[in-house]
């Protein structure tokens, strides 16, 4: 049960439902494995090193200014914290937010490339802003979908595009997140062409979206 919390991020609810257990029962059990991972911390959890990392201290446009940050700079991604307004310049492949400030520059070039086809063969205006935010709605539906298929549980069926659940699993999950019901046991819109834009899962930069707020960026 622990697992499948922490793993799947299941509800209680709808653990309680598979195992049939209360959710009294759940969150008690829950609660004790998860003191007991923690009291594993010293042994599993290996602490950040306090000196500072060579290529840092070994370059002059670095040190000292970056001599307290935590490993060496040279694009790795960091968990960051950046206003709403300024999230979309800082999403990163790994659906986070990172460290990692982008160039927007060579997004709107193919935007704008694409935004000018379609006008041309719809006789409509276009803008790219409305190309990206069009690809941006379409993505974060498949990373919801992609994150379904992975719930414990659930079946893909190849020949309808629908991702099935048994009933009372369905009813579980759809209780504690209702707009997913749209993506569970029917036949899912669009699948084949949603899977040829994103289904590689390898995007980088401006193609690479979170899964909460999907905007594309560029590295």
């Amino acid at each position: 049960m622990f697992l499948h919390v922490v793993g799947h991020n299941q509800r209680f609810r709808v653990i309680g439902l598979t195992f049939r257990r209360s959710i009294e029962t759940i969150s008690r059990i829950f609660q004790e494995v998860l003191y007991a991972v923690g009291e594993l911390r010293a042994d599993m959890i290996q602490p950040p090193s306090t000196s500072i990392p060579t290529k840092i201290l070994h370059s002059s446009p670095w040190n000292p200014f970056f001599k307290d940050c935590i490993g060496a700079i040279d694009g790795t991604h960091v968990l960051a914290r950046v206003p709403a307004a300024h999230r979309a310049a800082f999403l990163g492949r790994k659906h986070t937010t990172n460290g990692l400030r982008t160039d927007k520059g060579f997004k709107d070039v193919h935007l704008n490339s694409v935004a000018r086809d379609i006008s041309e063969f719809t006789g409509r205006e276009i803008s790219g802003n409305q190309v990206y935010n069009h690809l941006r709605k379409w993505h974060a539906k498949w990373v919801k979908i992609s994150q379904l298929k992975e719930l414990s549980g659930a079946l893909w069926d190849e020949d309808n595009f629908m991702i099935t659940l048994e009933a009372e699993h369905y009813k579980g999950h759809c209780q504690a997140h209702a707009k997913d019901a749209e993506f569970l046991n029917t036949p899912i819109p669009n699948y084949t062409a949603m899977e040829t834009i994103f289904g590689s899962g390898v995007a980088t930069g401006k193609y690479a979206m979170g899964s909460s707020e999907p905007p594309w960026v560029a590295n």
